[in-house]
C-alpha cells in the first residue's frame, strides 16, 4: 500500500514545468499569500547617475537647448572628462569624425536613455544653471508635474 505522503517543495521552486507554486501538507497553496515581486522590472539605468552626469556635461561644454548631439556624444564618450578646458573643442572635433550619421544615433541612444528614465533634456539644461540644491528641487517638481500631465 502506498502511503500519501506529501512532498513540499522549497519556496520558488519549480514542482511543474512552468508552474512556481507550493502547497502545504493540507494541500492548500501556500504562495498565495505572498504579495508577489512587485510593480514591474526595476530601471536599467540609475536616474541621479544619468542626471549628475549629465549636468556636468552641460556645464562643461556650455551646452544649450539646440546641442544635445554634443551632449549625447560625450555621455557615451569614455575619454570625456568633466569641467575640463577644451572639451568642447575635442567633441566637436569627435562630432566630426563620427559624422551625421554617427551622432544622430548616439543622439537617439541618448534620447532613449533619458526616456528609461523618465527625463528631459530641457529640464537638464535648466538645472545645469542653478546651484545645487536649486537644481534638485527643480528636477524633482518638474518630475512630478510631469507625471500630472500623462495621467
Amino acid at each position: 500500500m502506498a502511503s500519501n505522503k506529501v512532498i513540499v517543495p522549497l519556496k520558488g521552486t519549480n514542482v511543474k514545468k512552468g508552474v512556481n507554486y507550493i502547497k502545504t501538507p493540507d494541500g492548500n497553496l501556500a504562495v498565495a499569500a505572498d504579495q508577489g515581486a512587485g510593480p514591474g522590472r526595476p530601471r536599467k539605468h540609475d536616474v541621479k547617475v544619468v542626471a549628475m552626469k549629465s549636468i556636468e556635461i552641460i556645464q562643461t561644454i556650455s551646452a544649450n537647448k539646440r546641442e544635445m548631439y554634443m551632449v549625447a556624444v560625450a555621455y557615451f564618450d569614455d575619454q570625456f572628462t568633466a569641467f575640463n578646458e577644451g572639451e568642447r573643442v575635442r567633441l566637436r572635433n569627435v562630432c566630426r569624425q563620427i559624422g551625421r550619421k554617427g551622432y544622430n544615433s548616439k543622439r537617439t541612444n541618448y534620447a532613449r536613455l533619458l526616456e528609461d528614465c523618465e527625463l528631459e533634456y530641457s529640464w537638464l539644461v535648466e538645472a545645469a544653471r542653478m546651484t545645487p540644491k536649486g537644481r534638485l528641487l527643480y528636477l524633482a517638481h518638474a518630475m512630478s508635474h510631469a507625471d500630472e500631465t500623462t495621467d
